[in-house]
C-alpha cells in the first residue's frame, strides 16, 4: 500500500471514567467502555498536520470533525486503538488510514512499557502531564492542558519514530486499528448464550464428579486437607515472592503437574480443582455477549501490534481473540459470524515454523517428505513407536505433532511432560512417566541431528553478539551487536546482553532479565521470520478482500458468498507463495469458509 493519506489529524480524546463505578477502560474491553451509555467527551486537542494542538469541547469538536476531508485525513493518537473506536463508534467517522506512534515504539524501542510517559521522556520530547480525575465530567484548564501536551508529545514520538519504519509495517499497523476500530464481525446471541450455559454446566460436572464442593477444591489450605485425607504428600515449591516452601497447586507448577501425573487415578480430582481456580471460559462468553447487546452488536478483533519480542502479535483488551478455543473445546468460534450476505474465510500456512525451521538448519530428510507431499508427523510418530507409516494410528499421528512442535526449539523431558499433561492441541491430556519423556526426546534429537546443532550454533552467535563491530550473514538474517536483522529489515534486539557466572544468557531493556540459549533464541529467529511471511500474505489478501482477524499463521477476511470459493483459492494460493529471500523454501496453505468463523 502506498502513501493513502494527504493530512494526518493528530488527536487526543479525553472522556468521563469512574472508577468507584468500574466504568473505565481498566475494567471493561474499549468497545464496551465506548458503547457504554455513560460514555462522554469532554473535550479533544487537535491539531492538523503541523498545526499547534488546541482543545475543542464535545461540540467543537463534531463541528471541526465535518470540516475535514477523512478521504485524504489519517487518524493519529498515542492509543490510536482507543481515539480510533470513539471516532468510529460514536461519531460514525473512518478515516482513510490510521497511524499509532505506541506501535511503533513496540515495534522500535526494546521496553517492555512503552506507555507515553516512558517513551516521550526517553526520546527527549518531555515529560507527560497530569490532569485526569475520575468521576469528572467537566472540562477544566488544567485538562486542556493536559490533552495538549499528550497531543504534542505523541505527535514528536511519530515524528521521531515512524520515518524508521517499512511502508509495509507502516500498513500493519493501520491494518491492526482498523480491524480495532472498524468491527465488520457478528455476533450470534444465541449461540453464546448456549457457549455460556454449557461452560458453566461443564464446570459444575466435573466438581460435583469429585465428590467435593467448589469452596473446598478451590481454596488452597481446604485442598490440602483434601490432599491428605487421600493419604498424600502434598507437593510443594520455593514461592518465588517468600523464598520459602509453599503447596504447588497451581496447573503452571512443574511439581504439581509431576503429582497430577503420578496419581492418575484421582484425575477426576485433579480435574475438579483446574476447573475451580478457572471461570475464563464463562466470563468470556458473557463478555462477548455484552458486546452482541451493545449498539451496532458487531465484533471487533484488536490484537496488539508486535505485542511478542519476535514482532507477532499478541491478544490484548480483554478479549484475547488470538487465543480463541479450539472447536473442539468450545462453539465460541462460531458465534462469531459473518455479515449478511458474507462468508467468513480462513487460510492457515501448514507448519510454517515447522517447515522454516528444517529449511534455516538444512534437515533435508524432512524437508524432503514435506516436498514430497508426506506427513512428517506421521513420520515422527512411526519412528517413535517404531511402525511402519502405514501403519501409524491417527492418535498416534496425533502424538507425532505434538512432539514435532514442541521439540523444535529445545524443550525438554520435564517441560514436554507437563504440557503434554495440559492436553496439548485440543487433544486430551497425555501422562508420561519420566522415563518415557526422556527417551522421547532423545529419540527426536537423534533424528532430527539438526536442531540440536543450530541450538549450538546459536550458542555461540550469542556470545559473538556482544562484539559492537559483528556483521555477519548466516542464511537470510544478519547478526550484529545484540540483534538479528531480518530480511524484511526488521531488527530482533537483545538489548544489554550478558552472561553471568554459570554461562547462562540474559537481556534487559528496562524491568526484568530475560533469560536465553541456543533454543530460545532459534525459537525466536524462526517465529519472527514466519511472522514477516504471514504479514506480507495477510496484507497481499487485504487488496482484495478485507481481511478482519489474523491468528499467528492464519487471515481471517470475509467475502461475499458467491465469491467465497474463488476468495479461498486466492487465499491459499497467496500463502503458499514463499518470500523473495527464499524462493526453495516450500510452503503449503489450507483453508475453508463459513457463515462463521469455525475453524
Amino acid at each position: 500500500m502506498t502513501k493513502a493519506y494527504q493530512h494526518i489529524a493528530h488527536c487526543d480524546i479525553e472522556c468521563y471514567f469512574s472508577i468507584k463505578d468500574g466504568y473505565s477502560l481498566t475494567k471493561m474491553p474499549t468497545i464496551l467502555y465506548v458503547r457504554d451509555p455513560r460514555f462522554k467527551t469532554l473535550g479533544v486537542a487537535v491539531a492538523i498536520d503541523d498545526e499547534v494542538s488546541r482543545y475543542l469541547n464535545e461540540e467543537e469538536f463534531i463541528g471541526w470533525l465535518a470540516t475535514i476531508d477523512w478521504s485524504i485525513t489519517a487518524l493519529s493518537a498515542y492509543n490510536t486503538a482507543f481515539d480510533g473506536c470513539v471516532f468510529t463508534q460514536i461519531y460514525n467517522v473512518f478515516p482513510c488510514y490510521y497511524i499509532d506512534p505506541q506501535s511503533a515504539a513496540k515495534a522500535l524501542i526494546p521496553m517492555d512499557s512503552v506507555a507515553l510517559k516512558v517513551i516521550a521522556p526517553l526520546l527527549g520530547l518531555g515529560e507527560k502531564g497530569s490532569a485526569l480525575i475520575s468521576g469528572s465530567k467537566e472540562n477544566s484548564k488544567a485538562l486542556a492542558d493536559y490533552a495538549c501536551l499528550d497531543n504534542e508529545l505523541a505527535r514528536g514520538i511519530f515524528n521521531t519514530l515512524y520515518p524508521l519504519l517499512s511502508q509495509s509495517e507502516k500498513d500493519l499497523i493501520n491494518w491492526t486499528i482498523r480491524a480495532a476500530v472498524e468491527p465488520t464481525l457478528c455476533l450470534d446471541t444465541e449461540t453464546l448464550i448456549q457457549v455460556r450455559d454449557d461452560a458453566k454446566t461443564s464446570r459444575a460436572e466435573l466438581i460435583e464428579a469429585s465428590g467435593y464442593s467448589e469452596a473446598e477444591l478451590s481454596s488452597n489450605p481446604k485442598f490440602l486437607k483434601i490432599i491428605r485425607g487421600l493419604g498424600l504428600e502434598a507437593p510443594m515449591k520455593v514461592s518465588k515472592t517468600t523464598g520459602k516452601d509453599a503447596e504447588a497447586f497451581s496447573k503452571s507448577d512443574d511439581e504439581f503437574v509431576d503429582f497430577m501425573v503420578s496419581y492418575p487415578e484421582y484425575n477426576h480430582i485433579w480435574d475438579a480443582r483446574l476447573a475451580s481456580k478457572s471461570m475464563i471460559n464463562i466470563t468470556r462468553a458473557q463478555t462477548f455477549l455484552g458486546i452482541s447487546e451493545s449498539t451496532h452488536g458487531t465484533m471487533p478483533m484488536p490484537l496488539r501490534y508486535c505485542g511478542a519480542s519476535t514482532g507477532r502479535w499478541s491478544g490484548c483488551d480483554k478479549l484475547n481473540v488470538q487465543n480463541l478455543p479450539s472447536k473442539y473445546k468450545s462453539n465460541l468460534r462460531k458465534a462469531i459470524t459473518a455479515p449478511e450476505g458474507y462468508s467468513v474465510v480462513v487460510v492457515d500456512s501448514s507448519q510454517i515454523e515447522l517447515r522454516l525451521a528444517m529449511w534455516f538448519c538444512g534437515q533435508q530428510d524432512k524437508l524432503d517428505i514435506l516436498r514430497s507431499g508426506g506427513d512428517i508427523y506421521r513420520a515422527e510418530a512411526s519412528a517413535q513407536f517404531n511402525v511402519p507409516m502405514e501403519e501409524v494410528t491417527k492418535e498416534q499421528r496425533q502424538y507425532g505433532k505434538v512432539i514435532q512442535l514442541s521439540c523444535l526449539f529445545g524443550q525438554g523431558a520435564r517441560l514436554f511432560r507437563k504440557n503434554a499433561a495440559a492436553g496439548p492441541l485440543g487433544m486430551p491430556p497425555i501422562y508420561l512417566s519420566e522415563e518415557e519423556s526422556y527417551a522421547m526426546i532423545n529419540s527426536y534429537r537423534s533424528s532430527n541431528e539438526k536442531i540440536p546443532a543450530m541450538w549450538r550454533t546459536l550458542d555461540a552467535r550469542l556470545n559473538q553478539m556482544t562484539m559492537k563491530d559483528l556483521n555477519e550473514t548466516q542464511g537470510c538474517v544478519t547478526f550484529v551487536h545484540e540483534g538479528v536483522i531480518f530480511p524484511s529489515g526488521r531488527m530482533l534486539q537483545y538489548t544489554n546482553l550478558e552472561q553471568n557466572e554459570d554461562g547462562q544468557w540474559s537481556y534487559c531493556a528496562d524491568k526484568r532479565p530475560h533469560g536465553i540459549w541456543g533454543g530460545t533464541f532459534f525459537n525466536n529467529i524462526i517465529q519472527g521470520l514466519a511472522r514477516d511471511i504471514v504479514a506480507e500474505q495477510m496484507l497481499e489478501i487485504d487488496k482484495r478482500y478485507k481481511v478482519v482477524s489474523m491468528t499467528h499463521d492464519e487471515a481471517i477476511y470475509c467475502a461475499k458468498i458467491e465469491e467465497a470459493d474463488e476468495a479461498l483459492a486466492f487465499g491459499i494460493e497467496v500463502f503458499s507463495q514463499p518470500p523473495s529471500w527464499a524462493p526453495d523454501l516450500y510452503l503449503g496453505a489450507e483453508g475453508s469458509h463459513d457463515h462463521s468463523y469455525s475453524k
